[in-house]
């Protein structure tokens, strides 16, 4: 196997070099099968992912407005919480202060008091990376609450008998792949978010039709 091969995207298929025993084999094999399973199961998320954050700007669509530049949605931003939350945690104070805006917010929403235009959210692909950056901000601001989870590790002695190259290719399934996808918590964390999205939006535009 040669590791120049390997350009990303799915993962190789399992090569062996001749000297490389049956354990090796057998435990790479394993790496492989659940490298291809992470993959599949991260592109599924993604998709899942891609038509939630879809779903989000419908209303804003309906009501001919933009999130983006939005006095009033950077206020919600900054400031209201509680919907999101599990019922079983308790939610931490409200700001008594107005918090700032980092640069990710300035970039994806604007900064109207600042005078910080942002561009439109047109793609998927940019309501996507914008939901994430606003879940982060609120998070950091405790108006969200975030799920984390303890990432899959296999250490490298684990196939420390493999042959050079088919330790890369080992690295690479356990490494690249298995820890890497094992755990989409954006899956968790952002559609209570999108949904207290939607809601602020029938609340605050629901009447204009």
């Amino acid at each position: 196997w040669d590791a120049e091969m390997y350009k990303g995207g799915p993962p190789p298929k399992a090569r062996y070099n001749v000297w490389d025993s049956p354990e090796c084999r057998s435990k790479v094999d394993e790496y492989a099968e659940h490298a291809l399973g992470s993959y599949k199961g991260e592109q599924e998320e993604i998709k899942k992912r891609i038509e939630t954050s879809r779903a989000s700007l419908t209303p804003s669509l309906k009501y001919s407005f933009e999130l983006v530049n939005n006095p009033a949605f950077i206020r919600w931003a900054q400031k209201s919480g509680g919907p999101s939350y599990p019922d079983e945690f308790e939610q931490p104070r409200e700001p008594e202060l107005e918090p700032e805006l980092n640069d990710a917010m300035r970039k994806h929403f604007g900064s109207p008091a600042e005078g910080v235009v942002a561009p439109s959210l047109r793609t998927t692909e940019q309501v996507d990376r914008a939901i994430y950056e606003l879940l982060w901000y609120r998070e950091s601001i405790d108006l969200e609450f975030s799920v984390q989870f303890d990432m899959w590790w296999i250490r490298p002695e684990e196939y420390a008998m493999c042959s050079k190259s088919t330790q890369e290719l080992a690295r690479i399934f356990t490494q690249d792949y298995m820890t890497q996808f094992c755990c989409d918590s954006r899956a968790i964390n952002e559609p209570p978010m999108i949904r207290s999205i939607q809601e602020w939006i029938e609340e605050t535009y629901g009447g204009q039709e």
